[in-house]
């Protein structure tokens, strides 16, 4: 993985498999540690993050040993009559179970681990999920845990060649922590839970329009449909037509959030959007935080809360204070509940040479580079 590339976002032909978070990855075990409050476990750790554990029976696994890990927070289903995972029967629907977070003796395992077969030799982590039948959970139309739901609207085509990807995601900080540079200065904002959205004017078929999109899709108007969806709705609210009106080709990326998921943040059955990200399609690039902060309060729309700023610096795994970032209460104004996570965003310079092959003269260059990461919170992954 290279630091000079923005790590926002790739799409897959399957839908629900992401490279970025994929529903199972082979992966070679960096530590395994007592478990502190039962002597027949051990806490495994996949990534080296000091964060994404799983438990299992002491003995199982070892440092260096090749694995197969589900990640919760990916929400992998599978399929209970494969024998590794015959033990979740119990907890079956229509013959798959959901791999969940969950404490054990006092500790928070965030997933699941099983024994690496040779069968799997030479497969993508892809291959290997179709191989196994794995799906991704599917909580239907932004449906919450408590029956709320959220109008879809009317889908349409749309310039999906001017944004940066066709499905934003982001890449969990339990990966890809090695790859900020030690002394850099970062910035945690929350992460809060929604349902994905973009908005700006974009060409397309020869004239500019303003677009409301969710994550995979682009809406219809009310008037082209004669129908709502949450992401009109919000964009009518907010008045983001006219106040992106002298503001072409930025798309302004956020979380439609409220009465969309389980954690309402304060808002009953009303919605709200705030800004985590914007592309600039015409300079083929995200602007700066520095410069969303600006954009943001030029045009008076929310940004996502900054939970801290800070200078990085680790040797061996996510800092333990930065970890606890991730839990606690949301700090968007007049949420009464938990945070999802944080999102670890840096700008800087990356330095690079190039050598001349007839001189054999090195130059060394700096460019613009871009570190943005996800870290979803352990109390968020056991909310009831």
């Amino acid at each position: 993985m290279n630091i000079d590339n923005d790590f926002s976002g790739v799409t897959d032909d399957s839908p629900g498999f992401s490279e970025l978070n994929p529903l199972v990855e082979v992966i070679t075990i960096q530590g395994v540690f007592d478990h502190p409050n039962a002597d027949a476990l051990e806490l495994i750790s996949p990534d080296g993050s000091n964060l994404s554990f799983a438990i299992a029976k002491k003995g199982q696994f070892k440092a260096g040993d090749k694995a197969l890990w589900f990640d919760a927070v990916n929400e992998p289903m599978v399929p209970v009559d494969f024998p590794d995972f015959k033990f979740l029967e119990k907890n079956a629907k229509n013959g798959y179970a959901r791999i969940k977070s969950m404490r054990l003796r006092g500790e928070v395992s965030r997933g699941l681990l099983i024994n690496y077969s040779q069968e799997w030799d030479g497969l993508s982590n892809k291959e290997i999920s179709d191989l196994l039948m794995i799906k991704k959970r599917e909580a239907g139309t932004h449906a919450s845990r408590q029956g709320g739901r959220i109008l879809s609207g009317d889908a349409c085509s749309g310039p999906v060649k001017l944004l940066a990807t066709e499905k934003y995601d982001l890449e969990p900080l339990t990966r890809s922590w090695r790859y900020i540079p030690n002394g850099t200065k970062v910035v945690a904002t929350e992460k809060i839970h929604g349902a994905n959205a973009s908005f700006g004017w974009l060409p397309f078929n020869g004239e500019y329009k303003f677009w409301a999109r969710s994550r995979t899709q682009f809406k219809k108007s009310p008037e082209d449909s004669g129908k709502n969806s949450a992401w009109w709705d919000v964009a009518i609210k907010l008045s983001l037509p006219e106040k992106l009106q002298n503001k072409k080709d930025l798309v302004l990326m956020g979380e439609v959030y409220g009465a969309v998921q389980d954690l309402k943040y304060g808002l009953g059955e009303s919605i709200n959007f705030a800004v985590f990200d914007c592309w600039n399609s015409k300079e083929f690039r995200y602007l700066t935080f520095e410069e969303l902060k600006d954009l943001c309060t030029e045009i008076g729309v929310d940004l996502v809360p900054v939970v801290t700023e800070f200078v990085w610096n680790t040797d061996s795994g996510i800092p333990k204070d930065i970890i606890s970032l991730s839990n606690g209460m949301s700090l968007v104004p007049g949420a009464n509940n938990i945070r999802e996570g944080i999102v670890i965003r840096a700008d800087f310079e990356s330095e690079f040479s190039l050598k001349n092959s007839e001189s054999e003269d090195t130059i060394n260059l700096k460019r613009p580079a871009r570190f943005i990461s996800k870290l979803v919170g352990s109390d968020y992954l056991l909310r009831k």
